[in-house]
């Protein structure tokens, strides 16, 4: 039996027998979708797999991050220890290519990012220059130190 389930500024049909889901139009009521519904919808598909038009697939793992983004940012800092330079910067790399190509076909003032539970919902418009300008003061650091 198909449904439709409305998480962030989509709909998406979900079928339940097959384990899968698909986008099916944009929700443009999204603004007023209750963030703990909006949670629960997500849960809702954990282990689901959406199929794409163009014939990808990916499984949706449901993790919201908890905690202060100190706190958050620290397990970040401490699973990166021991890892090179190099691997760093090629994870960065993807990331941003990634992050480009949603920016590139999607509306990024339509794209609403969750970074975790009870955080304030930026569009990916607003997240980016965020970041820039998050990763432009770490830069800044690294450059100062010894």
């Amino acid at each position: 039996m198909l449904r439709e389930l409305k998480i962030d500024q989509a709909v998406y049909l979900v079928d339940d027998e097959t384990r899968t889901y698909r986008f099916l139009r944009r929700n443009p009521a999204w603004e007023k979708l209750d963030p703990a519904k909006n949670e629960e919808n997500k849960r809702q598909i954990d282990g689901y797999t959406r199929l794409f038009r163009d014939g990808r697939r990916k499984t949706f793992k449901f993790r919201v991050q908890t905690g202060r983004f100190r706190d958050v940012n620290a397990v970040a800092v401490a699973a990166s220890r021991g890892v090179s330079t190099t691997t760093l910067i090629n994870r960065f790399q993807e990331a941003n290519r990634r992050l480009l190509e949603i920016y590139q076909l999607l509306d990024p003032r339509e794209v609403i990012i969750e970074i975790k539970v009870d955080a304030r919902l930026r569009t990916l418009a607003q997240l980016v220059p965020e970041a820039e300008a998050h990763i432009r003061h770490h830069h800044r650091k690294l450059r100062k130190s010894p």
